[in-house]
């Protein structure tokens, strides 16, 4: 499974559900970008969503970012608060964030694959218990979860 696929799934699962309550789910979301510079960084998925008043009137639009990660990413550890939060969060004045992890099957993985070796050797509900605790740190005035999604095939 190559660290892409997953958030291409997400997103579109999340546009099939979320597209009749006026929600948007885009993928790959450049954020700061400067014009003539190359791309910049890139949320892998961002949802933004219309508030509006109990009039019916557009109050503000509210922004979630979703970072997703591969169990074998060197970065599992790091990347809720560096990426998710300093990166996009912050940035983006976005209060929402997700941080989402695949947990493939070790068992059932190619042996000649150079990511194997990269899988922390804990199990799905060690990682999200680390995880959960990176999340809880995170300043007040936003919310951020972290799901390690179990994705081993049955």
């Amino acid at each position: 499974v190559e660290e892409d696929a997953l958030p291409d799934d997400v997103v579109l699962f999340l546009r099939q559900e979320l597209v009749e309550k006026g929600i948007v789910a885009n993928r790959e979301v450049e954020i700061g970008g400067v014009p003539g510079a190359p791309i910049g960084k890139r949320t892998d998925i961002r949802i933004d969503a219309l508030r509006h008043s109990t009039a019916g009137v557009v109050c503000d639009r509210l922004t979630g970012v979703i970072e997703t990660k591969g169990c074998w990413n060197e970065a599992l550890f790091t990347a809720l608060n560096e990426q998710l939060y300093r990166e996009y969060l912050l940035r983006l004045q976005a209060p929402v964030g997700i941080y989402l992890v695949g947990w493939f099957d070790r068992q059932k993985w190619d042996p000649e694959d150079s990511r194997l070796r990269d899988v922390p050797d804990c199990t799905l509900w060690d990682v999200q218990v680390r995880l959960d605790e990176q999340a809880a740190a995170i300043p007040a005035g936003f919310i951020v979860r972290a799901v390690v999604l179990d994705c081993h095939m049955h």
